[in-house]
């Protein structure tokens, strides 16, 4: 049972969206914030979690693929609709799903990429700034800075995505 906690951790970003975006409506925004900020830091000990404890596997990594995805994705979505730049940062997330799907289907599917890993804690960032700017103004120049750090290492993994499956499947067409 112990060994479940990283997936558990995992899946309180996919359940805790609904829970963020209604607590938002309702303009418990401070909620919200505090919420967010505990959702994005179970990111960062999920896989620690799993090395330690040695619970590492491939559903567990997927998983943790998707739930950030997810979890990125529908705070995003809510808070464009204030801030519509975000709405940048989110179609950017969904080519990089994109390019992860293609290359999982073509079982060449390259290892998540150091970048990728920075990229999401400030997409992470940028969001709980976003809900934090809603309440008080003082963050909206704080955000704007991380959402283009944001944006500028998005497009860093896409490369680095891109350059990745590139190698493995010239690997891959050479042993055949």
């Amino acid at each position: 049972m112990i060994k479940q906690i990283p997936n558990i951790l995992t899946s309180i970003r996919i359940i805790s969206i609904p829970f963020i975006i209604s607590l938002f409506a309702i303009n418990k925004i401070e909620i919200a914030i505090i919420l967010a900020i505990f959702t994005s830091i179970t990111d960062c000990f999920d896989g620690y979690l799993a090395r330690k404890l040695n619970a590492q596997s491939e559903f567990g990594a997927k998983l943790d693929a998707v739930s950030d995805k997810i979890f990125a994705g529908g705070l995003l979505i809510t808070l464009t609709i204030k801030y519509h730049l975000l709405l940048i940062s989110f179609i950017l997330e969904l080519f990089i799903s994109i390019i992860n799907i293609f290359y999982y289907f073509k079982k060449k599917q390259p290892k998540t990429i150091f970048i990728g890993k920075v990229k999401t804690c400030f997409l992470f960032l940028t969001v709980i700034l976003g809900f934090a700017s809603c309440f008080k103004e003082l963050f909206v120049t704080p955000m704007y800075i991380i959402f283009i750090v944001t944006i500028i290492l998005q497009i860093i993994s896409i490369i680095g995505y891109i350059y990745k499956g590139i190698q493995i499947t010239k690997k891959g067409l050479l042993r055949n």
